[in-house]
C-alpha cells in the first residue's frame, strides 16, 4: 500500500511537471511576444523623435532666415531714413543757397 501511494504521488508529480514544462514555454511564447511588440514601439518612438528632431532643426533655420531677413529689412530702412535726412539738408542747403542768392542779387541791382 505504501508502495502504491509513492507510486501515485511520482505520477502526481511527473504530471505536475510536465504540466510546468508546458506553462513555461506558453509564458515563453507570450514573453517573446511581448518583447518584439516592445521593440517594435521602440523603433516607433526612435523615429518620432528623429521626425521631431528635424522639424526642430527646420524650425531653427526658418527662424534664423527670418531673422535674417528682419535685419536687412532694418538696414534698408536705415539706409532710407538716412538718404531722407541727406535730402532734408540739401533741401535746406538750397533753400539757404537760394536765398543768398536773392541777398546777392538785391545788393547788386541796388549797386
Amino acid at each position: 500500500m505504501l508502495f502504491y501511494a509513492f507510486g501515485i504521488l511520482i505520477l502526481i508529480i511527473l504530471g505536475l511537471n510536465i504540466r510546468m514544462y508546458f506553462l513555461k514555454k506558453d509564458l515563453n511564447v507570450v514573453l517573446q511576444q511581448q518583447i518584439d511588440e516592445l521593440e517594435l514601439l521602440k523603433e516607433q518612438n526612435v523615429t518620432k523623435l528623429d521626425s521631431i528632431e528635424l522639424l526642430k532643426k527646420k524650425q531653427l533655420a526658418l527662424i534664423a532666415e527670418n531673422e535674417k531677413s528682419l535685419y536687412e529689412e532694418i538696414a534698408w530702412a536705415k539706409e532710407n531714413n538716412m538718404r531722407y535726412e541727406q535730402i532734408k539738408k540739401n533741401i535746406r542747403n538750397t533753400d539757404d543757397a537760394d536765398s543768398l542768392a536773392r541777398q546777392l542779387t538785391k545788393r547788386y541791382e541796388e549797386r
